[in-house]
C-alpha cells in the first residue's frame, strides 16, 4: 500500500485513508487555526510503538465539519518529506468533499501529482456478492 500509485507521488494508502492513521497511531491536539470560516484542528499523529510505519509522524489539519485539508507527512528525524493539501473543497451528493487534492514531495521542488473527484455517491447499497473471493475473480454484471 506505500507503493506509488501508478508513477505518482501519491501511494495506494494515500488514496484509501484506511483506519490505520487512527488505530495505529497516537494523537495530539497541536492547536487550531481558522480557513475559509470553518474551524480547523492541526493534529500530530506518532506512529505507536512497534507498528510498522514509513513515517516518524505525520500533522493532520482537519477542519470541524470532517474535512481533511492538509497532511504532512514527516520522515524518522522529523524532517518533513511531503505534502498532500485539500486545495478545492465542494458540496457532492449533499456533502462537503476536498475535491482537488494535491500531493507535493519536498525532495522535488516544483514537481507535483494532483487529483481531482469530479462525481461521488454515498452510503450507497452494494450487494454482498460484489467482495466474495469468486466474484473479485469472475465479476458478475
Amino acid at each position: 500500500m506505500s507503493q506509488s500509485w501508478m508513477g505518482s507521488d501519491f501511494s495506494y494508502n494515500d488514496l484509501s485513508r484506511s483506519q490505520q492513521v487512527v488505530d495505529d497511531y497516537t494523537h495530539k491536539m497541536l492547536g487550531t487555526k481558522t480557513s475559509a470560516g470553518k474551524t480547523v484542528y492541526v493534529i500530530e499523529a506518532v506512529p505507536k510503538k512497534g507498528v510498522p510505519i514509513v513515517w516518524g509522524k505525520q500533522v493532520i489539519s482537519v477542519r470541524s465539519d470532517g474535512v481533511l485539508v492538509e497532511i504532512e507527512y514527516y520522515d524518522q528525524l522529523g524532517k518533513r518529506v511531503r505534502v498532500m493539501t485539500a486545495d478545492k473543497i465542494q458540496t457532492l451528493s449533499g456533502r462537503p468533499y476536498p475535491t482537488v487534492l494535491t500531493m507535493r514531495t519536498d525532495a522535488k521542488p516544483g514537481q507535483f501529482t494532483r487529483v481531482t473527484t469530479t462525481s461521488a455517491q454515498f452510503d450507497i447499497e452494494i450487494p454482498s456478492y460484489v467482495f466474495t473471493k469468486s466474484n473479485l475473480q469472475n465479476p458478475r454484471n
